[in-house]
């Protein structure tokens, strides 16, 4: 695995389960890392997203996944307005009724807000 896209997101402390938004970037070039990243989607536009060779361009209110050491990127995405999340396996795997869908879920890459 190339190591020299790992990412490090700067977040104010470091637990399974981190939370952030209000960033200025609107980019972020293609990395992976050990943990799980979902995005919701702020209200500007554009809002691109690459995950693996896949390009999304979303809307506000819709999520991309992207799972523990998969290659992603922002193209050009509203970012002070996002949520960024990331969660370890090992939260993920201390919850018995999403590990039971997670093989689901692999399948996905955008999803909406219902």
């Amino acid at each position: 695995m190339d190591y020299g896209q790992y990412e490090t997101y700067p977040f104010d402390r470091v637990s399974a389960f981190n939370m952030s938004t209000g960033f200025r970037r609107r980019t972020y070039q293609m990395h992976w890392h050990s943990y799980g990243e979902i995005i919701r989607v702020g209200p500007g536009k554009p809002n691109v997203f690459k995950v693996n060779q896949s390009i999304y361009e979303l809307e506000d209110g819709d999520f991309v996944l992207a799972w523990p050491m998969e290659m992603h990127e922002i193209i050009d995405a509203d970012l002070g307005h996002s949520l960024v999340i990331q969660f370890s396996n090992s939260f993920m795997n201390s919850l018995f009724d999403l590990q039971r869908i997670m093989c689901s879920f692999k399948l996905f890459y955008k999803f909406f807000l219902l």
